[in-house]
Formats: structure tokens, sequence, C-alpha cells
């Protein structure tokens, strides 16, 4: 399924190689401080990439709807994540939902906070945590987890990844 998806978003997206993002699917699975700890991406993400479409992956107990509603954070929150007993129709329509989308990346943090159907989404460019978790090898750029930084600052490590400079709190 992972390949399939995959060829589908090549083939959904090859006009715009090269050229500026245009949707970023930042998944996230977890409670408030998990949302806390990406504000600094997805501001990073925003400023470096003002005209892309973000959108945040969540699962269904995440907070992240209230905590950002009325934010220029994200443009978009999407739950993606399946029922355990979706059937298979549900499953497809589910991908086929996110392929709709066009995603050009990928975001993804540390394994646990993983959304298994994010990685459907066909996005060419998947970007990771690397905490050598198996689940990391289907991205194509991985950023070690430095375990000395604070979480949010590994966080902020993905938008370094694609060329953000996030800027530094004042002291």
């Amino acid at each position: 399924a992972f390949a399939a998806t995959q060829w589908v978003g090549w083939l959904r997206t090859r006009d715009r190689r090269g050229g500026p993002l245009r949707t970023i699917l930042v998944a996230r699975r977890g409670r408030l401080g998990d949302v806390v700890v990406i504000l600094p991406l997805l501001e990073a993400l925003r400023e470096h990439l003002p005209g892309s479409r973000i959108v945040l992956g969540i699962d269904t107990r995440s907070p992240a709807s209230a905590v950002l509603a009325g934010s220029k954070l994200v443009d978009a929150i999407r739950v993606v994540e399946l029922d355990p007993g979706a059937s298979r129709f549900a499953r497809l329509v589910a991908v086929l939902r996110l392929l709709a989308e066009r995603f050009d990346t990928l975001i993804v943090g540390e394994e646990f906070s993983h959304l298994d159907l994010a990685f459907l989404c066909g996005a060419p460019l998947r970007i990771a945590l690397d905490d050598g978790a198996p689940r990391t090898v289907l991205c194509n750029r991985r950023v070690p987890i430095d375990p000395a930084r604070p979480a949010a600052d590994n966080h902020l490590a993905l938008a370094a990844a694609l060329g953000a400079a996030p800027r530094r709190p004042s002291a």
C-alpha cells in the first residue's frame, strides 16, 4: 500500500517538482503537551513557507483543534487515524481522501507520535525525527534526535531540514 500511494503521489505532484512546497502534512499523535511541542515547528514552517498550505494531521483524542482554533499557524486540521475495526472500504476511502489533498511533504516526529495512515498520503518528501524506529525508513529525509535538546528544538530541526531558519527566543 505504501509503494502504491507513493507512486500515485509522485504522479499527482510531478508537475510541481523543483517548485515551492504547496501542501504540507504535519502528522502528530498526542495530547496537550505534544501539541505545545510542535507549535515552534508550525510557526517556523508558516514563516519560511508563507504560501504553503499546512495541514495538521491528528488522532481522534488530540486537543489540537481546540488549541489551534483561529490560529494562522495551520490552514486545516484533519483526523488522520482509523478506527481499528474500520472496513477495507473505509480504509480505502481514507487513503483516497489523503491522496486527493496532493501533499508535497509529510513531517512526522518520534515513533510514539506516528499516525500510520499519514504515511499513505503520497507525499514525495517525507521528513522524520530519527529515533531508530523501523518506520523512519519510510522517510527519505531523517533528522537525528538529540537527547540533550528540548523536544521543541528537536522538532524545529525538522523545519530546518526544509531550509527554515527558526527565530530563537530572545533572552
